[in-house]
């Protein structure tokens, strides 16, 4: 199982909304990060206070390699809920439609893939 977003599925955003992942990520040790240097991509895992003081100043210029909890986490106030099937994944996000006589459920949005971080990633997009 894949465990995290891949660089070719952040060459998937625009520039803003890899503006706002940035924005929103807040570095901490064990997360994976890229940058670019010289052209090209590198990626980098934080393994300590002093790497995670560096990804805050340089921030602007990482754009992090989310896993299934980064995304859940992304995600949380969506209150997204998972789904598997033989498949594969869908994110589902509802609502409860209060009606006279009784509750009813309805589906706001869903994202599919054949792994749980492909379904995740569908839904930030969505969103970022």
């Amino acid at each position: 199982m894949e465990q995290r977003i891949s660089v070719a599925q952040l060459d998937e955003l625009t520039d803003e909304q890899k503006e706002r992942l940035q924005e929103w990520w807040k570095p901490e040790i064990g997360h994976w990060h890229i940058f670019k240097a010289n052209g090209e991509w590198f990626s980098q895992l934080i393994t300590n206070s002093d790497n995670v003081a560096i990804a805050k100043e340089y921030k602007h210029k990482y754009i992090p390699l989310l896993s299934i909890g980064q995304c859940l986490e992304l995600l949380a106030d969506r209150e997204p809920h998972l789904h598997c099937w033989q498949e594969g994944w869908e994110v589902r996000f509802i609502a409860a439609i209060e009606g006279e006589d009784d509750e009813r459920i309805a589906l706001l949005d869903s994202a599919v893939g054949e792994e749980l971080i492909t379904a995740l990633w569908q839904a930030v997009k969505a969103i970022l």
